[in-house]
């Protein structure tokens, strides 16, 4: 279930601009009912960070599993593109990393490199082996 784009766009838009907002020490976001909210999502972030640049953003790319993709690729696309690069932290499983990075993780040793060097600063690769 998702509310309506402009429904949920409206509300982030709100709380970016509440008076407390400074007071806000991170932001998590896990799954999206529609690929149109990781807008919403990254400008509530960035509105965060600018009040606080200590804040933290975590994005837990719920998209799949070892079963493949269980959300629409748009969603997949809009977290990659729009969320992870303003993510301070990171909690892919190790198909969602595999398909965030369009790389394949073979062994542990793949896993870690691609987890290091796909531009969040702390991750936790969760299904691993």
């Amino acid at each position: 279930m998702a509310p309506e784009p402009a429904v949920f766009r409206a509300f982030l838009a709100d709380l970016a601009t509440a008076p407390w907002l400074g007071e806000v020490g991170a932001v998590m976001s896990g799954y999206l009912g529609d690929a149109g909210q990781a807008g919403p999502i990254a400008d509530l972030v960035d509105a965060v960070k600018a009040k606080n640049p200590d804040a933290t953003y975590l994005c837990d790319p719920i998209i799949g599993d070892a079963g493949g993709l269980f959300q629409p690729e748009d969603v997949g696309v809009a977290i990659r593109e729009v969320l992870l690069p303003r993510a301070d932290m990171a909690t892919p499983n190790r198909f969602e990393l595999a398909w965030l990075s369009g790389k394949s993780l073979e062994t542990n040793d793949e896993l870690i490199a691609v987890a290091r060097g796909i531009g969040v600063g702390e991750m936790v690769v969760t299904s691993a082996f």
